[in-house]
């Protein structure tokens, strides 16, 4: 008997709740299923998580970005499906739906076309979008998680999701998924034989999917960029994956030389392993993106991590839901803000705030002023403002000027030149600032705690964010000033950051008493309907 027909009577069998040799043969051993069915070479992390559903019941993944988890996941998926008749794997992921449909499920889809085009007759024969069906209780399906609706509706859409054989529950991005997901999960693998595998970027020390991995259920696996073979060995193994060019890159830019001093400060220190140099973390963007570990966040943060990584996937919800085209016409009219570069290393910054959306920021170099102005108004008219503030401190004091002399529909150009050093208005509801500066980067704070607010993912401006912090002092609340960033950011100016405060700046050039700064009212509550009407407003 050849090979392909004993895998098709196998495979009958299996539809008949019959557990087959190969059934048997590869039930546990998900490796020899991925290299001998899928014809995989998996990396040394990437066989960990396989051998971990295996073994575990619970299993959660915090990776560094670009290691191969979700390729590891579709693995998964279809050695579970393959090898339990009768089985279902629920694949889900953080919203938007194009985190399921073209990633996780598209590595789904790929390695099982893959096996069927070499002549290996899988389960379920020519998979679709988000599903693979072999009968109606014997698949795997994605099943996206609602934006909106009560937790109890969000919940129900993972209701009666059992299996004679077992179901595996597969959540990618998990650091996004709402805590009543995670219920339904838990009711979802209360069985025999049902499983979970949760993978994630650890992006913030709190949430669900921080909480799994301190959970001793859970065998936890991290991974870090170091250990990938082409950072180890500095050669392209793996085509698409993290290289250590990029990791090079980002050692440079988040890290330091380690100093006689920092003894004292209990900093945390990496060790470069292809040049043994000894260096200290100076962004926690780094402790995510290459040490697969959940960064640390100051006492005093002025943005925490939390917010901006839900602000993050606003952006993308809002994105799908119009196609990948703001809406200009259903936003708010932007106001828009200007950071005139100060040093040859530093850029200008712009930036256009549509009330509580914040599409991506434009940046360039160059210190000539009359071409700076010109870009500027070139960029109001383009996003349809007639208001922008700059930061009128050094050089930007020559840039609003320029700017009030070109026109829009016959209107001089509203442009205000905004000292940061000016007191604060006198409408500050929450504390007593100290200087203008402080209540602008407040009020920073205030709209990214804004669960409806959504910016594009920018990684500049998320590292000027994490690099802020606040105090109390008695003189007034402060922020940090611009030389404590440039330390931290590894001598860059924080322009993305300087710029969005700017759009909070409401009054004259004289505005120094008055309503001279945006009310912000903070929404936590959930949002209604299908349009993102937060962002909207």
């Amino acid at each position: 008997m050849g090979l392909l027909t004993q895998l098709y009577g196998d495979i009958a069998d299996g539809l008949a709740g019959v557990e087959t040799p190969f059934q048997e043969k590869y039930h546990n051993d998900p490796c020899g299923f991925a290299s001998d069915i899928l014809g995989l070479d998996l990396w040394d992390r990437q066989r960990d998580i396989l051998n971990s559903v295996r073994d575990h019941k619970y299993t959660a993944v915090q990776a560094a970005i670009g290691t191969g988890k979700t390729y590891s996941a579709a693995d998964v998926a279809l050695w579970f499906l393959n090898t339990r008749p009768h089985s279902k794997v629920v694949v889900t992921a953080a919203p938007p739906e194009r985190q399921i449909r073209d990633l996780l499920f598209a590595e789904i889809r790929m390695a099982h076309k893959r096996a069927i085009q070499s002549g290996v007759p899988l389960v379920g024969g020519t998979p679709h979008t988000m599903r693979i069906i072999a009968d109606d209780n014997w698949w795997v399906q994605g099943f996206t998680i609602p934006t909106t609706g009560t937790p109890e509706e969000r919940i129900a859409k993972f209701h009666g999701q059992h299996a004679a054989g077992g179901v595996l529950v597969i959540a990618d991005e998990a650091h996004g998924i709402p805590p009543e997901i995670f219920e339904a999960f838990d009711n979802i693998i209360s069985g025999e034989g049902c499983k979970i595998l949760l993978l994630s970027n650890p992006l913030a020390p709190s949430g669900p999917f921080w909480a799994a991995t301190r959970d001793h259920d859970y065998n936890t696996i991290t991974i870090s960029a170091f250990e990938h073979p082409n950072v180890e060995t500095g050669r392209n193994i793996i085509p698409g994956a993290i290289d250590r060019t990029t990791t090079q890159r980002r050692i440079e830019k988040w890290t330091r030389p380690l100093s006689p001093l920092d003894g004292r400060k209990n900093p945390l220190v990496i060790t470069v392993p292809w040049t043994g140099e000894e260096r200290v973390v100076i962004n926690p963007v780094f402790c995510y993106k290459v040490l697969g570990e959940f960064p640390w966040e100051a006492e005093r943060a002025l943005v925490p991590l939390a917010a901006i990584h839900q602000a993050k996937m606003n952006w993308q919800i809002l994105m799908e839901e119009y196609d990948n085209d703001l809406p200009i016409d259903l936003l708010p009219e932007p106001i828009c803000g200007l950071d005139v570069a100060e040093f040859g290393a530093d850029s200008n910054c712009f930036c256009a705030r549509f009330g509580r959306a914040l599409p991506p920021m434009l940046r360039w170099q160059g210190m000539e002023i009359p071409a700076t102005a010109h870009r500027a108004a070139h960029l109001v008219r383009e996003v349809g403002g007639r208001r922008i503030n700059i930061d009128g401190i050094a050089v930007g004091a020559a840039v609003a000027p320029l700017l009030r002399k070109e026109e829009i529909d016959g209107e001089p150009i509203r442009a205000i030149g905004v000292k940061v050093s000016w007191s604060p208005t006198r409408d500050a509801e929450e504390f007593q600032f100290y200087r203008l500066r402080d209540q602008l980067g407040w009020l920073v704070r205030l709209w990214m705690l804004n669960t409806d607010t959504a910016i594009y993912a920018d990684e500049d401006l998320e590292a000027d964010m994490l690099a802020f912090e606040y105090q109390e002092t008695r003189s007034g609340l402060r922020i940090s000033t611009k030389n404590q960033v440039r330390g931290k950011l590894m001598g860059r100016s924080p322009d993305g950051f300087e710029s969005l405060m700017m759009t909070f700046y409401t009054g004259g050039e004289k505005g120094r008493s008055g309503r001279g700064v945006e009310t912000m009212m903070i929404s936590r509550g959930p949002r209604q309907g299908r349009k993102f009407w937060g962002v909207l407003r």
